[in-house]
């Protein structure tokens, strides 16, 4: 017996081909079995009839970098079906902090953006390995695939130049 078993379900598995009617048993937390015969009943028994049902989707392009530490749930992304995120690829990623800079972009410009409670943010990580295990240690409610921001790193390496507007967001 399963623990859940959805019924009557449009699976959708991401291999390309046309979705088909099918049953999903669910042991454990994980899927156990997809039949298009009629799985026996479970614990629970959810009816998908007209429904999708999917493994889950990935969003390719986040900012959860920044948020994932205080919104560990992910409860929006987990309501749209959202398994796994890929964050970092813009131009200040929550990690390659090497200046006070880059922290102070992540401080008074970034978090606020992000519905954080600054009151309860401690960024006491300063690379991406930093970042990860403080990820895997509280645990996220979703997977997460980190980039390297282009703009993060750039500063790390070359530091801080001209007088964009990020700078001058930040002498007010």
């Amino acid at each position: 017996m399963f623990d859940i078993v959805i019924k009557n379900g449009m699976v959708i598995d991401g291999s390309g081909n046309p979705w088909y009617s099918a049953d999903v048993g669910i042991s454990k937390g994980k899927i156990a079995a997809v039949s298009r015969r009629p799985l026996s009943d479970g614990k629970h028994v959810i009816d998908a009839a007209g429904v999708a049902v999917a493994p889950g989707f990935c969003d390719l392009h986040t900012h959860s970098d920044y948020t994932a530490l205080w919104h560990k749930h992910a409860r929006s992304s987990i309501h749209a079906g959202v398994t796994t995120e890929a964050v970092g690829q813009c131009g200040q990623a929550a990690y390659a902090i090497e200046d006070g800079f880059q922290k102070r972009v992540l401080m008074e410009y970034i978090l606020p953006l992000s519905n954080a409670n600054l009151a309860e943010v401690k960024v006491d990580w300063r690379r991406l390995s930093e970042w990860s295990s403080r990820v895997k240690t509280q645990g996220v409610g979703i997977n997460i695939a980190p980039y390297i921001g282009q703009g993060s790193l750039r500063c790390s390496v070359m530091g801080v130049e001209g007088q964009g507007a990020l700078i001058l967001l930040l002498r007010k």
